[in-house]
């Protein structure tokens, strides 16, 4: 699944708040990309959902980031790794 079309930055603060959240999150995986936890990957995540949100193109955040367009894909959508269901989940027999 492809992810979202970033909305255009509606005004030139958007513009200047999404380009701040994409160098966070530039900075982030530069610096902390050896020493990856949990906290540091929901952190990044959260940078590039909030450039995107403010207008950033995905091509211009993987670019700038230097993950994998599956990668950004992803976080943009807030997805889970595959194969995991929910909790609950029964297939009705007959």
């Amino acid at each position: 699944m492809a992810a979202p079309a970033a909305p255009g930055p509606q005004n030139r603060l958007d513009e200047w708040q999404g380009q701040i959240l994409l160098g966070l999150a530039r900075l982030i995986q530069n610096m902390l990309a050896g020493r990856r936890k949990r906290l540091d990957v929901a952190l990044r995540n959260w940078a590039m959902r909030g450039a995107h949100a403010h207008g950033v193109d995905p091509r211009v955040i993987t670019r700038a980031v230097g993950l994998s367009d599956a990668q950004v894909r992803k976080a943009l959508g807030g997805g889970k790794p595959g194969g995991e269901q929910k909790n609950g989940e029964q297939k009705n027999g007959g």
